[in-house]
This record gives C-alpha cells, sequence and structure tokens, in this order.
C-alpha cells in the first residue's frame, strides 16, 4: 500500500514521537499499565487526539488510516 504524503507525515511523526517520548519509558508504562498524563497532553499538543475531526470543527480532517498509523 502506497501511502498519501499526509499519511506519509503523520507515520513519521508517531515514530519521532514514540522514539523520543515513549521509549524512554516503555518499561515504566508497562510496569503501570498506564501512559502518564503528560505524554497524553503532549500527544493532545501536538493533535493525535483529533487528526479525523473534520476542519470546520477545527480538527486536521485527517483519514482513518492516519489514526491507525498513530495508535
Amino acid at each position: 500500500m502506497l501511502f498519501t504524503e499526509d499519511q506519509q507525515m503523520i507515520q513519521q511523526l508517531a515514530r519521532d514521537f514514540a522514539e523520543s517520548e515513549l521509549a524512554p519509558i516503555a518499561a515504566e508504562i508497562d510496569r503501570e499499565e498506564r501512559i502518564p498524563k503528560e505524554i497524553i497532553e503532549k500527544m493532545a499538543e501536538i493533535g493525535f487526539t483529533a487528526l479525523n475531526v473534520p476542519e470546520e470543527y477545527g480538527g486536521p480532517g485527517l483519514d482513518t488510516v492516519c489514526k491507525v498509523l498513530v495508535v
């Protein structure tokens, strides 16, 4: 499957976020079975929590594939 430019951008952004923010605390996340609130807040700041919210409602209006790439 070939990804669109938006999908490729989201994939790289998600990869970078995982490497810089999640990997260093992966053991803690596994041990506590929760993601720290600060991480969720950072995800919201960069738009990961609203990827498929339509533009007319203030979201980026990206497709479901983009959302799946982040998850």
